[in-house]
């Protein structure tokens, strides 16, 4: 029987990833830039990449950036940004 902590291990942070978050079928993943991959099934879109087909590697998501936290549903994705301020003169 083999020790399991004896086996070198990365943890996220070391990898610049924040959250991940797993669907049904996709996984998205915040890294600490703010910018989010996706991979996993895409019949539905939920990835973002503009198309419905599926990606086996990670792909990040276009025309996304800033994020602060995302959610994996069923067959959909959220992203929240922080709301940004408007000052008017």
């Amino acid at each position: 029987h083999r020790d399991l902590h004896s086996f070198p291990t990365r943890r996220s942070s070391d990898l610049g990833i924040r959250q991940i978050s797993a669907g049904l079928k996709h996984v998205l993943a915040l890294q600490s830039n703010g910018t989010v991959l996706a991979w996993g099934d895409n019949s539905a879109g939920a990835l973002g990449t503009g198309s419905t087909a599926s990606v086996a590697g990670k792909v990040l998501v276009t025309g996304l950036s800033g994020a602060s936290q995302v959610s994996a549903g069923g067959d959909f994705s959220l992203a929240i940004r922080p709301v940004q301020a408007v000052s008017l003169p």
